[in-house]
């Protein structure tokens, strides 16, 4: 009997400890009104006038040696609780409004760092910064091309940064991005996001996320790329091409079909982009509609080799010209050569640029490492290695067109 007693005051014992821990779990809790919540970051180089009017908390001037890199601008779009209006009919749908007034604040703040720029800002604010909702984030070409490592570090460490944020590289200040004026949307932030991700959706564009951009950092066979974007008029923006990476250093950028090219060959399905094609007198638009490729790889004379193999499928949208008829299949054939032999050269001059650039954005080392280990293990090891023998990689482009649609036309 005391065995049995003792058995269960042991368990109900244990049944109130699991429901304590249970009960604790909103101990911690914060409102999101008692959050200022950042919705998007964009960062840029100081002036030195705007460098002067750095308001420190994290040293007192002139009682360190400052690093020698230069001040960093840090801009952010805060969301105005009550002001941005949720669910259907809201900002993110593309709807109405929350209360009178602006739905968001935009704020900057200056600093020897990114932390330090926020530890700045915050000794202004009501509450403490929550990066969480954080959607997208700008970096100037000028700030890019001085490298990305040290910002990245600091994102890389906090917890509430999402992988799955956007970040691109904006010609021009940065600070812009976040305060241009688009017509169908009041907050410019959201304007952003819904443009990556309807060239997404659109096979315009690959996924370029913060996480992936992250991986391919440290990768030892790949290296980064990002959206590049330009402001239009302060209303519009374009999707300008692709900032590729030597490390964190950005060292180019692509023009916008040169995406296509690069989806094409990192097979990326959904296809999205129109080429002009001439032909004997008039000029063909064709739109690629799917996509499907498949990259070999094989150690010949001592050195990788690539063979990358295509296929693509066009409509026919528009023709213009009287020399061309589009009547019959000898010149649909002769339309799919010239199509076939100018993308040939169009992806051949893009991995040709990026060889001489040192960036391979296309993880051609990634695909050595996992399908020839004991030849990377003996001859490369390194991503400074790759990079060195990268430009002598030898390559074939095999690229295959099918005409699925021409449209119709009355007679």
């Amino acid at each position: 009997m005391c065995c049995q007693h003792l058995t269960k005051t042991v368990n109900v014992s244990v049944v109130f400890l699991v429901i304590t821990v249970l009960l604790t779990g909103c101990w911690d809790r914060l409102e999101i009104e008692q959050r200022t919540t950042v919705l998007g970051i964009a960062i840029d180089q100081a002036t030195e006038e705007e460098a002067a009017q750095e308001s420190s908390t994290t040293h007192v001037q002139g009682s360190f040696q400052a690093p020698d890199h230069k001040f960093i601008k840090l801009t952010l779009t805060v969301a105005v609780p009550g002001r941005l209006a949720l669910g259907p009919g809201g900002p993110e749908s593309g709807g109405g409004e929350g209360q009178e007034g602006k739905p968001v604040w935009v704020l900057e703040s200056i600093g020897h760092s990114i932390d330090d720029a926020l530890n700045n800002l915050e000794q202004q604010l009501e509450h403490e910064l929550f990066l969480g909702h954080v959607r997208i984030i700008v970096v100037s070409e000028e700030f890019a091309k001085q490298g990305v490592k040290e910002f990245s570090d600091y994102l890389r460490r906090n917890s509430e940064i999402r992988r799955t944020t956007w970040m691109a590289v904006g010609k021009g200040k940065a600070s812009q991005y976040l305060h241009f004026t688009p017509e169908i949307e009041r907050i410019p932030t959201l304007y952003l996001v819904k443009t990556f991700d309807e060239a997404v959706q659109s096979g315009k564009l690959p996924e370029a996320y913060l996480g992936l951009f992250w991986t391919h950092l440290s990768s030892k066979g790949q290296d980064g790329y990002l959206p590049y974007v330009k402001l239009i008029e302060n209303k519009i923006v374009e999707i300008s091409g692709l900032a590729y990476f030597d490390k964190d250093l950005m060292i180019g950028k692509t023009v916008p079909l040169e995406i296509g090219y690069f989806m094409s060959i990192m097979n990326v399905g959904k296809a999205g982009y129109k080429a002009l094609i001439p032909l004997d007198g008039s000029t063909v638009i064709a739109e690629a509609t799917s996509r499907n490729s498949r990259i070999y790889s094989e150690i010949r004379h001592g050195k990788p080799h690539f063979t990358i193999k295509e296929v693509i499928e066009l409509n026919i949208t528009e023709k213009n010209g009287p020399l061309w008829t589009m009547n019959s299949s000898r010149e649909l054939r002769k339309l799919q050569q010239e199509t076939q032999l100018l993308a040939k050269k169009g992806h051949e001059k893009l991995i040709k640029t990026m060889q001489q650039d040192g960036a391979d954005i296309f993880g051609f080392g990634e695909i050595v490492r996992a399908k020839h280990a004991r030849y990377w293990n003996e001859h490369i090891k390194t991503k400074e290695k790759w990079k060195e023998i990268f430009p002598d990689v030898t390559f074939e482009n095999d690229v295959t067109f099918y005409i699925r649609r021409v449209g119709m036309k009355a007679r």
